[in-house]
């Protein structure tokens, strides 16, 4: 359920295994391949296929964890921080946490607050630009699936969307609400993504009533 990680297209590697890859740089801490699995969906031995691959390429290493009772003990996946160019992905997604944290501890109304910052964020963004292509430069994947309907298929932060939806997904929000001067609408971690529901269709023909016959 919900989006997948973004990855650099620029590994030229599968979407799945970039995917995988892009989850070990955002969580940066050593991940089993059942804790992977459990995130992304995909069977256990899909995972572990794709991590081993991984290590051979150099993006990855590999340890064995401290054995807990009998049987072989987990083995653990852990980003090679020199060699991946995705580490980036890292620093954004603490920066996120450090900001809700911060939220949450001096925030009277965390849904308000999230919603202002996002707003706030978006007086960067250049005025008039399609919104498809402001989620597209964000690192989301949109797809339209209707003129007032667009899935973000990945995220760019998805680790801390997970742990602080209320805050995170609030600030997407109110980022979004800025940019499209619209009454948008987000709902996280629906099947395939996050949905965004337009009060304005996203299409310009749409927009200006160029409908076909």
């Amino acid at each position: 359920m919900g989006p997948r990680p973004v990855a650099e297209p620029a590994l030229r590697l599968s979407a799945a295994r970039a995917a995988v890859l892009a989850y070990l740089v955002e969580l940066g801490q050593p991940v089993t391949v059942q804790s992977v699995s459990q995130s992304s969906g995909q069977h256990p031995n899909t995972v572990r296929e794709h991590l081993e691959a991984l290590v051979d390429m150099g993006f990855v290493s590999r340890e064995a964890l401290p054995p807990e009772g009998r049987g072989r003990p987990a083995i653990a996946y852990t980003v090679r921080a020199e060699s991946s160019p995705l580490r980036s992905t890292r620093e954004y997604a603490a920066l996120v946490d450090a900001l809700v944290e911060q939220l949450k501890a001096t925030s009277r109304n965390l849904e308000a607050d999230s919603l202002a910052v996002g707003e706030r964020w978006a007086a960067d963004v250049k005025s008039g630009e399609p919104l498809i292509e402001v989620l597209q430069r964000m690192g989301f994947e949109p797809v339209q699936e209707s003129p007032h309907s667009l899935l973000l298929e990945t995220c760019p932060v998805l680790a801390a969307a997970h742990h602080n939806p209320d805050a995170v997904c609030t600030m997407h929000q109110g980022f979004l609400r800025a940019i499209s001067d619209q009454d948008v609408e987000l709902e996280p971690f629906v099947n395939g993504g996050c949905r965004l529901h337009l009060t304005k269709p996203s299409t310009p023909e749409e927009s200006n009533g160029d409908r076909p016959d």
